[in-house]
């Protein structure tokens, strides 16, 4: 593929840019500045009243479902609630697929005028996944924190309007949350804070949560200042930074309400509590078991002095700075570790300077192909890319069984974590899909046979994978550069190093490469899996989030691309016969 002397530019090329990344991140990575706030006073937040709203909530609202007539039982009495501490009540109806059927659901917001044109926003859900009565929890207690709250920020002053909202279909990929970005997203919203999930039992402190859905991240000057208001309230409080950051950004999957805000370009962050017993929180979630029992005063005290301390700061803020200059603070800025950072262009810029060597690679191995006599040479070239119509059809007939509702439609996310739906195959489903993938394959495999590829050599087949994976990765980085490389990052080093098959040691080699191309992804898979309590079913519920659109149909296609390429290159230079050189 690269001849010697290629092999020795390319080697400095990439020790060169690996020296300047080295020196730019060093360079430009800056300390945090933690946000000056004001003496804390005494809060006034009354865990004990969080917690006996957190009970009636609860134990007389069951079964919140989204649609269901508990649910509008739920939002009744929460608009109701909000009325009662004089607040200006609003609801937002909207429809989803829920199940393959249309169901309405609706977020109850609570206004309280300011004389800022600014506002503040503090969310809370109140609707339940199906395996849960009371959802005590996820996100019962989040409602209790809510409705406490907007007592005590009733009660202080304040020059910013304060929105409170009771979202509806959190759990069924914050639908309820992507309404309501849709309404305030002209409206000058200067933070939105998220409250889901107060486990019972003790709590360690707070954890924030950053991700946007599809787009969008936390930035750095409002998780700092979540930091300082825990400080602040006593509370220790932590956040991604590292290779947790580096995950988020790369996924880009939210799974509360802060993702669709952030997504329609509202800074915001969720809050959730650590619990001292991480594996009773995790029985508990989303089971009949998530009731109100074993709940602690310290653990609301925690949540809510902490979000109250964080709201005063904000409406401190001077006009039209609520939002400071997203170089320094916003966010693109990446946090390399606790109290360090990089700022946004320094990190793109890095994330572009790793492709160059890859990128002098492609070129050199492309100009070798297409300065050869051989005169089939674009045909070997394209041939990767045939085998990517298999699985392209595959996806589309996903696409038209989900249109058609024979796969039963929801909203954006599947079911929620151990609902029976997540656990069963239809084969109304499972047989086209199947059908139409074997077809295929038999159509490609027939094609390519009467092709004039003749017997392609080492270098040529080498060539044309290395130059499709390079492709793929070029589109990931303009999608989205921290997923490219964590996704594509070994498969494109492993594709220029692969080796020519000529006996067992060489197979050998190219099996340890190519076995460790998907291994990020399979961890994340994994981790993932045990998370929600999936197992081997997590590649079905991939299956159903690409069908539900949680992925682009951009990101689905660039996914396939690299899965059938990867498999070409398992079985080229490692399965099938010896290649010729």
């Amino acid at each position: 593929m690269l001849l010697r002397n290629q092999r020795i530019i390319v080697s400095l090329t990439a020790l060169g840019c690996a020296a300047i990344i080295a020196v730019l991140i060093g360079w430009a990575s800056v300390p945090v500045q933690p946000p000056a706030l004001a003496p804390p006073s005494r809060s006034a937040f009354d865990a004990r009243t969080a917690m006996a709203d957190t009970r009636w909530f609860a134990t007389n609202h069951l079964h919140r479902v989204t649609g269901s007539p508990g649910a509008r039982r739920a939002a009744d009495a929460l608009a109701a609630a909000f009325t009662a501490l004089g607040y200006r009540v609003e609801r937002y109806p909207f429809e989803m697929w829920l199940g393959g059927r249309r169901v309405r659901g609706a977020d109850v917001v609570a206004v309280w005028p300011g004389a800022m044109p600014e506002s503040i926003a503090i969310l809370a859900h109140a609707d339940a996944p199906t395996t849960s009565p009371q959802a005590a929890a996820d996100d019962a207690a989040g409602i209790g924190v809510l409705l406490e709250l907007a007592r005590v920020m009733r009660d202080a002053p304040h020059r910013r309007t304060l929105i409170f909202a009771a979202t509806d279909a959190e759990e069924w990929g914050m639908i309820g949350a992507r309404e309501l970005a849709h309404r305030l997203r002209d409206q000058g919203v200067a933070a939105a804070i998220s409250i889901d999930d107060v486990k019972a039992g003790d709590a360690l402190g707070l954890e924030l949560t950053c991700s946007g859905q599809s787009g969008g991240y936390a930035p750095l000057w409002l998780r700092e200042l979540l930091v300082a208001a825990g400080a602040a309230n006593g509370t220790p409080v932590s956040q991604p930074s590292g290779l947790q950051e580096w995950i988020d950004r790369a996924l880009e999957v939210s799974l509360q309400d802060q993702g669709p805000l952030l997504r329609a370009g509202i800074p915001a962050v969720n809050v959730l509590t650590i619990p001292a017993d991480r594996a009773a929180a995790r029985a508990r979630y989303h089971t009949p078991a998530d009731v109100f029992r074993g709940f602690e005063p310290r653990t609301f005290a925690m949540v809510g002095g902490t979000v109250e301390r964080a709201i005063a700061a904000l409406d401190a803020m001077p006009a039209n700075q609520a939002i400071p200059a997203r170089g320094a603070g916003g966010a693109g800025a990446f946090l390399i570790r606790p109290g360090r950072y990089v700022p946004a262009l320094a990190m793109r810029s890095a994330l572009l300077l790793a492709l160059v060597p890859f990128a002098l690679a492609a070129l050199l191995a492309l100009r070798n192909l297409t300065g050869s006599a051989q005169p089939s040479r674009w045909l070997h070239l394209l041939a990767p890319g045939i085998w990517v119509i298999p699985p392209y059809l595959c996806v589309l007939t996903l696409y038209a069984l989900t249109a058609a509702n024979v796969l039963p439609r929801y909203e954006l996310y599947p079911a929620t974590p151990r609902d029976p739906f997540l656990y069963h195959v239809s084969p109304t489903v499972a047989v086209p899909l199947a059908a139409v993938l074997v077809a295929a394959i038999v159509a490609v495999a027939w094609t390519r046979r009467r092709l004039p590829l003749g017997r392609s050599s080492f270098a040529t087949r080498k060539t044309a994978l290395y130059v499709w994976i390079f492709a793929a990765m070029a589109v990931a980085l303009a999608v989205n550069a921290y997923g490219a490389w964590l996704m594509l990052g070994v498969l494109l080093l492993t594709a220029l190093l692969v080796v020519r098959p000529a006996g067992p040691g060489g197979r050998g080699v190219n099996a340890l490469l190519l076995l460790a191309a998907p291994a990020p992804f399979a961890a994340l898979a994994y981790l993932f899996a045990q998370e929600i309590y999936l197992g081997w079913r997590i590649s079905w519920y991939l299956v159903l989030q690409a069908a539900y659109g949680a992925w682009s149909p951009l990101a689905v296609g660039l996914a396939l691309l690299a899965v059938a390429l990867w498999a070409q290159a398992l079985w080229t230079f490692v399965v099938r016969g010896r290649i010729r050189a």
